[in-house]
């Protein structure tokens, strides 16, 4: 064997081991650089997830704490805080009494809580769907609520836009209410005032005007301080 076969059989050795050796550095290499990219890729995810999740708890925050506000302000029956949280096609819905009020009329719909004394209590929200929903769990209560000792708890949903209120959806337990509160109350003004009755209610639904409003206030006020002998139909 000549030097030259000697350094063309060692060539050819080192060629095949250096092959072997890249073959076994690529093996080795390409998951190691899987297990580095996918740990950059979870690094950048974490980040991401993270400045997801904070901005999406300050802006919950943000239409939770205008929900807030908004019922301070229906408790307060202060119609320029009302406005200032809301959008210019504000509605509220308010299950088996008024339904669909618009914008133009919460200064009737403010009055008529006001002579039964409404309050929204003890607001507890959260966010159900990000920039959509906000649904707030309360206790409502009025004149009859007080007088009668009964719990009506009730839930107030809000459609947040823009970071203001669209809409309001109300929907309360009426079980107790209804029938040691509000219909003594109603049968009482049935008997005591029939022809007062008439402009108070269409069917169920409380008439909202300057009129009824007054009568509301008058009756509630004469109900409390003189109790009725028969309150059940």
């Amino acid at each position: 064997m000549t030097f030259t076969d000697v350094n063309t059989t060692q060539s050819s050795r080192t060629e095949a081991e250096r092959e072997r050796r890249w073959t076994w550095l690529r093996a080795t290499a390409a998951p190691a650089m899987a297990i580095v990219g996918s740990v950059a890729l979870l690094a950048c995810d974490d980040d991401g997830s993270d400045k997801e999740a904070s901005t999406s708890t300050t802006l919950s925050a943000a239409e939770t704490d205008i929900a807030k506000q908004f019922i301070a302000a229906v408790n307060d029956r202060d119609m320029d805080a009302v406005e200032a949280v809301s959008t210019d096609a504000l509605t509220i819905d308010i299950l088996a009494t008024v339904v669909g009020l618009q914008a133009e009329d919460l200064p009737s719909l403010m009055a008529w809580y006001d002579a039964f004394d409404w309050r929204w209590e003890a607001p507890i929200c959260q966010t159900r769907t990000l920039g959509a929903d906000i649904r707030c769990e309360v206790s409502e209560r009025n004149r009859l609520t007080d007088l009668a000792e009964v719990e009506r708890p009730a839930t107030v949903s809000f459609t947040m836009t823009d970071g203001k209120v669209e809409s309001v959806d109300v929907d309360a337990d009426f079980s107790d209410y209804h029938r040691f509160a509000f219909r003594p109350f109603r049968n009482w003004v049935r008997v005591n005032h029939p022809d007062d009755f008439t402009l108070m209610w269409t069917g169920n639904v409380p008439v909202l005007s300057a009129e009824s409003v007054a009568l509301f206030d008058q009756h509630l006020t004469e109900y409390a301080a003189q109790p009725p002998s028969t309150t059940d139909e």
